[in-house]
């Protein structure tokens, strides 16, 4: 990593297509920002919403996801201003290694692969029993099934580049949105679904798991950060992302608890697109497709990630197909583990969620980004995130690099 006291490396011009489309480069970051950060959590909002009630869990819902608008801006900031002092887009842990000091980067590090492991967990059991519920075939059948297909794949070496991720990620954006179309003629607001007497702490869980985009910030940045674009629209983007995540969540769950029911989604293990497809049978195909899709991918994507931070982390004299099998044990574990709560019965979907987000997703959405953010007033190098987004013209990066 480039040290400060060097000189700036050379950064690329701004194209003039570009830098004259600031509310484009907005509004690019933004949907790369969802597409990347698209949650499995959005499986078992309904769940949660129902839990608590549908005004009380909207409130949850919203206070998060403000909260999480915030720190993503931060991040992203954090970010663009790493890049235009080293020409070079960090990770969140890479970026918080270099802030905060050596326990800054264990903490993100420890802090994502416990995210990773548990979304692994939770989308396993979640694709499992809703296959069950879709076909009739026991959930530690599918789980095995999706297993096997899962460790070969693995066994291949596949990437998923970003591309395809942002591809998948929109896809699944344009299902979301064509199920709560398809959904709304049959929404029916019953007064059941606006109070209930579950515990709030299940629906903070679901709800902080479906804020990740700090982790997810580096790779939209290395789509619109190298290429020219502003410094500031990057910012304002990737917050927009999540505000705008947090308000197509919010119409989702609202209308699947009013088209579903609350006490039908209160008691289920799986996810919410069984119920929501046994009350709207024409959106049998797009949810089966959604819950497939978004769930596979998350699987998909938490098993490379596992396997990559193993690799990353053996000793290099380890080789061959040695070194293989040992980077799959934190995925082959996280598998094997699935399976065994399916078997006994012992979970659910919702619960894993609300674990995930409680015990990982809340360390790398809020702690780190807020740390960063104190690290940066410590230092005295920082202005107000409101500040840095009305300072600077498009792709002015000579000036942005002072600011940042």
């Amino acid at each position: 990593m480039t040290s400060d006291k060097h000189s700036f490396p050379a950064l690329p011009a701004p194209c003039p297509a570009t830098a004259a489309g600031g509310a484009a480069t907005a509004a690019r970051s933004a949907a790369l920002t969802l597409a990347f950060s698209l949650p499995q959590g959005l499986l078992a909002l309904p769940i949660a919403v129902a839990h608590v009630g549908l005004a009380p869990g909207l409130l949850i819902l919203v206070a998060i996801g403000a909260l999480n608008t915030a720190t993503a801006a931060w991040t992203a900031r954090a970010i663009a201003g790493h890049f235009a002092r080293h020409g070079v887009v960090p990770s969140l842990s890479q970026i918080a290694r270099h802030r905060l000091g050596p326990w800054g980067g264990l903490l993100a590090v420890g802090g994502g692969a416990a995210l990773f492991f548990l979304a692994l967990l939770a989308s396993m059991v979640g694709l499992a029993r809703s296959l069950a519920d879709l076909s009739g075939a026991p959930a530690p059948v599918w789980g095995a099934a999706c297993a096997l297909v899962m460790l070969l794949i693995l066994l291949r070496r596949v990437a998923l580049s970003s591309h395809i991720l942002c591809g998948l990620g929109l896809l699944n954006v344009g299902l979301v949105v064509a199920l709560i179309l398809i959904a709304l003629p049959h929404a029916r607001l019953a007064p059941a679904s606006l109070a209930a007497s579950g515990s709030p702490l299940t629906m903070v869980g679901v709800s902080l798991m479906l804020f990740f985009a700090p982790m997810l910030l580096g790779t939209v940045a290395q789509q619109v950060l190298p290429l020219g674009y502003a410094p500031r629209s990057f910012v304002i983007g990737s917050a927009a992302g999540v505000a705008g995540g947090a308000a197509l969540f919010g119409v989702w769950a609202a209308v699947v608890c009013s088209v579903a029911g609350a006490s039908s989604l209160a008691g289920r293990t799986g996810t919410a697109i069984p119920v929501l497809i046994a009350a709207v049978p024409e959106a049998r195909f797009l949810g089966a497709l959604l819950g497939s899709s978004l769930l596979g991918m998350t699987a998909l994507r938490c098993a490379l990630v596992l396997a990559a931070l193993a690799d990353e982390r053996l000793p290099k004299v380890l080789a061959g197909r040695g070194r293989r099998l040992v980077t799959l044990l934190p995925a082959g574990l996280g598998l094997a583990l699935a399976i065994a709560l399916l078997c006994a019965g012992a979970t659910s979907f919702t619960w894993l969620i609300a674990l995930a987000g409680i015990g990982a997703a809340s360390v790398t959405s809020l702690v780190i980004p807020a740390l960063l953010a104190r690290s940066d007033r410590r230092r005295g190098t920082s202005r107000s995130v409101v500040a840095l987004l009305g300072s600077h013209e498009h792709g002015d990066w000579p000036h942005a690099r002072d600011a940042l």
